[in-house]
């Protein structure tokens, strides 16, 4: 176990692995991003995802200027098509 701001983050059971990663197998219930960058060297932003067992999970940070991400866009989604939707969305913008 670890703490992130104050929340204790247990050590989850694992379902399977996409792309090196091991997914929950349970739904996000509320998803939280942490601040935005305010300076150059300020920590990229985050996502946090609670899922329906009550686990809370960092999932990824992301590059701000290249990426959009709304809280509730989590909601619902799997481990899995959380990291899913990020790789479609970088997939867009490296297209564009």
């Amino acid at each position: 176990m670890r703490e992130l701001g104050g929340r204790i983050l247990r050590s989850p059971i694992f379902v399977h692995s996409i792309h090196g990663r091991c997914c929950m197998a349970g739904k996000i219930v509320k998803a939280e991003i942490t601040a935005m960058p305010k300076t150059f060297t300020d920590p990229m932003p985050k996502v946090i995802a609670t899922f329906d067992d009550g686990l809370v999970k960092e999932l990824f940070e992301y590059y701000p200027d290249e990426l959009h991400f709304t809280a509730e866009e989590f909601v619902g989604l799997t481990e899995e098509a959380a990291y899913q939707l990020k790789m479609e969305k970088d997939t867009a913008y490296l297209r564009s």
